[in-house]
Parts: structure tokens; C-alpha cells; sequence
């Protein structure tokens, strides 16, 4: 993609300075249950307790990291330099730390894929419509990080990187990125089960408000091999982990009562259905608008789990949701032939 020199200050400004900027704000500024002593003391072993134990990916790697880097961390700590001021001045423990950079890295790179997915084959020569969405998009994925996970935003880079596959398949078929595909779909689901969302988008990409039989036929092959890999690894880390003498639930608890009642859940539905609207509000054709509301129904499963499992005032768990909703209020999922 050839970028003008606005774009690449665009570039610049929104997918690497803000996501940077905001991230440090979200780790070191904000206070919240998540990020208080008590809670940060304990990791990373509360990592491996209750749902977060089947999504063990990027808990790993930072915990390999740590591992790794911890030499290197003692030597800055006894050292009079610059860095080691800042990280007396943060006051972070290892771990909490690494995951701040760690989540900051995944960040920008899902700031960057979003970029260029909002700007695929664009011939537009006003982006206002496009930095709108990335920078929405930038903050509304900031915004839910008073949650500290391991795997939140690595998720995302993932989400977003098999959507920019999804658009460029659809374009163009080529093996070669279906079979990429796949692999980004295995490895996804072994660090956040929302991988299946990217089913969703797939679907909505192909199917391309054509209904009929033969072209239904073509998308049941097409997705055979997406949901083989999502299903796959899932079942394989329920059955493992179930086995190890953990709890036997797949869902931990049933919150749908407290969504539906408490004022604080209540804000986060509220909080999804208000920038829902403006997904719908950004598109300029009624395709792109049918588009998002087959998009919901698709992932109508996810939305019913997060109902009746999640705490919707932790609203990390619709920012999967939004970005699928917001690139396709973008999208025109023109297609060659399948």
C-alpha cells in the first residue's frame, strides 16, 4: 500500500504515539480492583485460577519472559540510570511491568492492523471517515484495559489480523493466506476463545447478501476448516485442563440476573448498544448496515456466553464485538468470485 505523506503522519500519530501515550496512562494513572497492590502482588498466580486457566497462550510467554529478562531487571534496579528512575518512580512489580509492555507491544500492533483495514484498497482522498473510526477504536480498546489480563489485547491483535485476512482473501483467493488463516485461528483460540468471532466476520465477508444455494454451498466448504480450527483446540483445552483437577465448568458462573438488575452491568450493555449505534451510524450504504446485523446474529453465542458468564461492566468483553462491527461499517465486502 502506497501511503501519502499525511497517511504515514496519520499512521504515526494514531497507531503508535496514542495507543503508547494511552497505555501508560491506563497502567500507571488509572485505580481500579484490578491494578491495586493486593491484586497485583498476586501475580501471575492468579492467572492460573477460574476461566483464565484455559487461556494460558500469553500467560506463558510472560511468564517465560520474566524468566529471561529478570537478570536484566536486577541490574537496572541497581543501576543509577535513567530507567532505573523511571521504574523506581512507577514502582511496578516485575511481572505487572512486563505485562504493561507486553500489552503496550500488542497494542500498537493491533492499532497498525486496524489502520491498515480501515485503509484497504482505499481510494478515498478524504481519511476523516477512517482516522474517525481507528481513533475510536484506539480509545474505546484503552478504555477497557483498567481490566489487567495477559491476553486481552494480544486477542485483538489476532482478531484484527485474521480480519485483514478475511478482507484480502475475499478480494483475492489464495491458498496460501487461507492456510495462514488457519494457523492464526489455532493459535488464537489457544489464547482467548473469542477467535470464534472472527467465524463471524467470515461469514458476513463471503456471504455478501447472495443467498443462493450454490453460492451457500461454496461458503459451508470455505468455513469447513476455520471452525475444525476453532473447535478443535477448544474442546482439546477444556478436556485437558478439566482432567488436571480443575473445575469442571466451561461457564463459571451465572452473572445473567446481576446484568440484567445491578446498575453497573447495567451501564456496560448500555455502553455496547451506544457505540453499536454509531457503527451503524458510520455506514453510508444499507448493505454495510445489514452487514453488522448479521454480524450480531452470528455471534449471538459469544453475546448469550458474556450474558449469562460475564460481568458486563467490564467492558473488555464487547471491544471484540465493536471493532468486527466498526470495520464493517467501513466495508463494502466487494468480492471476486469465490
Amino acid at each position: 500500500m502506497n501511503l501519502s505523506i499525511r497517511k504515514k503522519f496519520d499512521f504515526i500519530l494514531y497507531t503508535i504515539l496514542l495507543p503508547s501515550i494511552i497505555s501508560f496512562a491506563t497502567y500507571f494513572g488509572y485505580f481500579s480492583r484490578y491494578n491495586n497492590y493486593y491484586y497485583v502482588e498476586k501475580m501471575p498466580d492468579n492467572y492460573f485460577e477460574n476461566v483464565y486457566k484455559y487461556r494460558f497462550l500469553s500467560r506463558d510467554i510472560i511468564i517465560w519472559l520474566q524468566y529471561y529478562v529478570k537478570k536484566y531487571i536486577f541490574y537496572i534496579k541497581n543501576d543509577s540510570s535513567f530507567i532505573n528512575k523511571v521504574l523506581v518512580k512507577l514502582g511496578a512489580s516485575e511481572f505487572y511491568l512486563l505485562i504493561f509492555a507486553y500489552n503496550t507491544v500488542f497494542y500498537i500492533l493491533t492499532s497498525i492492523i486496524f489502520f491498515f483495514i480501515l485503509n484497504y484498497r482505499s481510494k478515498s482522498h478524504n481519511s476523516i471517515i477512517e482516522n474517525l473510526i481507528l481513533i475510536i477504536s484506539v480509545f474505546i480498546i484503552g478504555l477497557s484495559q483498567y481490566v489487567v489480563t495477559p491476553y486481552d489485547l494480544s486477542s485483538l491483535f489476532l482478531l484484527s489480523l485474521s480480519m485483514l485476512l478475511i478482507i484480502d482473501l475475499n478480494y483475492k483467493y489464495s491458498l496460501l493466506k487461507y492456510i495462514l488463516l488457519l494457523i492464526i485461528i489455532v493459535i488464537s483460540t489457544l489464547n482467548r476463545e473469542t477467535s470464534a468471532l472472527s467465524l463471524s466476520f467470515y461469514l458476513v465477508i463471503i456471504l455478501n447478501h447472495n443467498y443462493k444455494i450454490d453460492h451457500l454451498i461454496k461458503i459451508s466448504k470455505q468455513l469447513f476448516f476455520p471452525i475444525l480450527c476453532f473447535l478443535i483446540p477448544y474442546i482439546i483445552i477444556r478436556i485437558k485442563y478439566d482432567n488436571e483437577g480443575y473445575s469442571n465448568s466451561v461457564i463459571m458462573a451465572n452473572f445473567l440476573k446481576l446484568n440484567f438488575t445491578e446498575f453497573k452491568n447495567i451501564l456496560g450493555i448500555i455502553f455496547y448498544i451506544i457505540f453499536t449505534y454509531l457503527s451503524i451510524s458510520l455506514c453510508h450504504k444499507k448493505s454495510q448496515k445489514i452487514n453488522i446485523f448479521l454480524y450480531i446474529l452470528f455471534s449471538s453465542p459469544y453475546i448469550l456466553i458474556i450474558l449469562y458468564a460475564g460481568i458486563l461492566w467490564e467492558i473488555r468483553l464487547f471491544i471484540p464485538l465493536l471493532l468486527c462491527q466498526l470495520v464493517l461499517s467501513n466495508n463494502t465486502c466487494k468480492r471476486d468470485e469465490l
